[in-house]
């Protein structure tokens, strides 16, 4: 019995020990092959980017096994999301208008939130008489297809969208500056910044102002790529996000990367300004960086369809990235080996420490029954028991010991017993 446990045992801990060698599964934290990949700006090179310039230029999406080109946007360039959507770019940056996209059926799917508040703003001269949203009512406006959060400015403030004449084929800036626009679309972070340099008073009409927090910038991908790529997306995320860590903490580097290699039409002193002001509505120092609130976006959503700019249900389950937590298998096959081996040990040592006690308890045993003074008859040799009774010797010792007899004629005694048989004959 004893045997079969211990065989057992070792039949468990060998299937144990296979298990750990092929336990081995695919990480999806492992490094995917050298891919090639790309992501589609919103706008020109500038410091808007800056993550994604220092996660290139330090490596890190070498290290995670990416090769990446960055697109630049701009006016006369294809919006972030068709490029995704037609798969001309893998990854892409677009505003809070993604999820509206996402409502309008367009399969796309946010993974990480740059700018925790919306730098889009309406810009105009100081002597514009445009001061409030009610004074778009019935002009011209340029603005990009996703700069959502400005129309629903409008809307949230009670003026319907049809009043105004939205278009996209504006110069910005440059139109301002010539007196051919009265208001453009821009960012607080950079346009305000060329006027200031120019001498022109300006005035800001701001949707925060209206009761539209939205999101600014937003890294986001094709929900097809995703589910055939998981490795990559998250790879691409994470150097990303490492990138946006190292640009905040080595802010005037970046700066003078971009300068050099990225935009050198602008200023030194453009960037700074474009670096202090995006500080305050990234909040690097306060919220973690790439950091998505669901129910944040779920205000966004209900919002659009408040504004009567969706009549989808904001169902968001799969707009919002949820990177698969996943353990690392390797890292636990040489400690399974080594508890393998400790528990094999282990089996061998009990198993013979069990057998040995064993037969120690059955020997004390035999002594402990044999031990002492025994009477026994010196003629026939019966034995005179505990309970007082004379026992053959045979009988004695089959109730004493685990002992059996077999008879025979020792050489001593064969002369006297033949001795003893002639004269039987003789007689």
């Amino acid at each position: 019995m004893l045997i079969n446990r211990q065989v057992l045992g070792y039949r468990l801990l060998l299937i144990i020990f296979i298990a750990c060698l092929l336990g081995h599964q695919p990480d999806i934290n492992a490094k995917p092959k050298k891919k090639h990949v790309s992501l589609q700006l919103r706008w020109y090179h500038q410091f808007q980017f800056a993550g994604y310039y220092a996660a290139l230029e330090q490596g890190f999406y070498r290290q995670a096994g990416l090769e990446v080109s960055l697109i630049e946007g701009g006016l006369d360039r294809p919006y972030a999301i068709d490029q995704v959507l037609e798969s001309n770019a893998e990854f892409g940056v677009s505003t809070s208008g993604l999820v509206l996209e996402y409502l309008r059926g367009k399969p796309v799917i946010t993974l990480a939130t740059i700018f925790q508040k919306s730098p889009a703003t309406w810009l105009m001269r100081a002597e514009s008489k445009i001061k409030s949203p009610s004074d778009f009512a019935g002009k011209s406006v340029n603005l990009f297809e996703d700069s959502t959060e400005l129309k629903a400015m409008f809307a949230y403030d009670g003026i319907p969208l049809k009043k105004i004449q939205f278009q996209q084929n504006g110069e910005g800036i440059e139109e301002l500056i010539a007196g051919s626009s009265s208001v453009i679309e821009a960012y607080v972070t950079n346009e305000p910044f060329i006027l200031k340099q120019k001498g022109i008073k300006y005035r800001l009409i701001q949707p925060i102002n209206y009761g539209i927090d939205f999101y600014g910038d937003n890294l986001f991908t094709h929900w097809q790529f995703l589910q055939d790529n998981p490795k990559i997306v998250k790879a691409f995320v994470e150097a990303s996000l490492k990138g946006w860590e190292y640009a905040f903490k080595h802010e005037e580097e970046i700066i003078q990367l971009i300068h050099q290699r990225y935009a050198p039409q602008k200023s030194l002193e453009h960037l700074r300004y474009e670096a202090e002001e995006m500080r305050k509505l990234i909040l690097p120092e306060l919220i973690q960086l790439g950091h998505i609130n669901p129910n944040r976006w779920q205000f966004i959503a209900k919002t659009f369809k408040k504004l009567g700019l969706t009549d989808q249900d904001s169902d968001l389950k799969s707009f919002i990235y949820q990177p698969k937590a996943s353990v690392n298998f390797q890292k636990y096959i040489v400690p399974g080996i080594l508890l393998v081996i400790f528990s094999l040990v282990g089996w061998f040592v009990v198993g013979w420490y069990i057998k040995i006690n064993r037969r120690l308890k059955l020997a004390l045993k035999e002594i402990k029954t044999l031990q002492g003074i025994i009477p026994i008859c010196s003629y026939c040799h019966s034995i005179l028991d505990e309970e007082g009774d004379w026992s053959e010797l045979e009988a004695y010792m089959y109730k004493h010991s685990d002992a059996t007899f077999s008879h025979g004629i020792c050489p001593k005694c064969v002369p006297g017993i033949m001795k003893e048989i002639s004269d039987l004959k003789t007689n």
